[in-house]
């Protein structure tokens, strides 16, 4: 007959024993389980059947073995990935820095100060009045030019009509005598001739420019004085050649007309002058309105 062996003590049993004679210890059959006892409560918790753990232990420790060494590749691979993240640049070169130039600006060049006096505020500046055209500046020029010469001419007839008045004198005294007489009056008609003529050809002289246009006024006025000197003259050559002294010192009328002329001319100058802000640089005058002497002797 078969026998048992105890589980727990080793020792052997009957084969139908139910404990072990040794031990005390139960013997479970392997193929009947035995029913959980009924009633209202049930028994204490009862240990499952202890099974060969040996290979699950095995297998156990190897799975954790793989565990932990997958996990240590992982930290691994992690930490060389972590430190290959953590690349240190290479040092870079120093920046050479360029010297600074300073660069002074040139100075400020101030503007001399010329001190001009701005014109006042509402105050309206004077507008320049226009020069002059040149051509009544030479019209000017000339007359000026001719006023010399006749004033030159006029001293020099007064001084040769002086001599000739006392030769018209003598006319009276010697009439008996022809030879006398006819030198007394050729001398005076030479003497008036040779004036008469300088007085044409100044008035030829003059009448050689015509007057630009704003000096028509004074044309006019200077050729009538210029005019007034021959027909003077020619009245004085008359008078003396026939002896009539006191004709020709009666002429003086004619030696107004003459100073009136001679005024009017002047006038003219001045008003050309003002007109256009020209200083006037000689006058028209004769000689019996100066210190000069006229052809009467005045």
């Amino acid at each position: 007959m078969a026998s048992r062996i105890c589980p727990k003590c080793g020792q052997e049993a009957p084969h139908t024993a139910r404990f072990c004679p040794q031990c005390a210890a139960p013997f479970f059959s392997e193929t009947t389980q035995t029913a959980p006892p009924t009633g209202s409560y049930q028994t204490a918790y009862q240990l499952p059947p202890r099974k060969n753990n040996t290979a699950l232990f095995v297998g156990s420790g190897i799975a954790a073995v793989l565990i932990l060494g997958a996990a240590a590749f992982a930290f691994v691979k992690a930490s060389g990935l972590m430190h290959a993240a953590e690349v240190v640049a290479p040092p870079a070169a120093p920046i050479i820095q360029a010297p600074q130039q300073q660069v002074s600006a040139p100075p400020i060049v101030q503007a001399p100060n010329n001190n001009i006096a701005a014109p006042p505020i509402m105050q309206a500046a004077n507008p320049q009045q226009p020069g002059p055209p040149q051509a009544i500046l030479n019209y000017l020029e000339f007359v000026k030019q001719v006023e010399q010469q006749r004033t030159s001419l006029e001293a020099e007839e007064t001084a040769a009509i002086l001599p000739l008045l006392g030769t018209a004198q003598g006319l009276k005294t010697d009439m008996d005598d022809d030879n006398s007489r006819q030198n007394g009056i050729s001398q005076i008609n030479q003497g008036m001739t040779s004036n008469l003529q300088k007085w044409q050809a100044l008035i030829k002289e003059f009448n050689s420019v015509t007057p630009p246009t704003g000096c028509e006024e004074l044309g006019n006025d200077y050729y009538k004085l210029l005019q007034d000197y021959t027909d003077l003259s020619s009245q004085i050559q008359v008078a003396l050649a026939n002896g009539d002294v006191a004709k020709v010192m009666g002429l003086q009328s004619a030696q107004t007309t003459v100073d009136l002329d001679a005024s009017n001319a002047d006038g003219a100058v001045t008003s050309i002058c003002t007109k256009y802000n020209v200083k006037k640089t000689f006058v028209i005058t004769t000689g019996s309105g100066s210190s000069g002497t006229s052809l009467l002797g005045g």
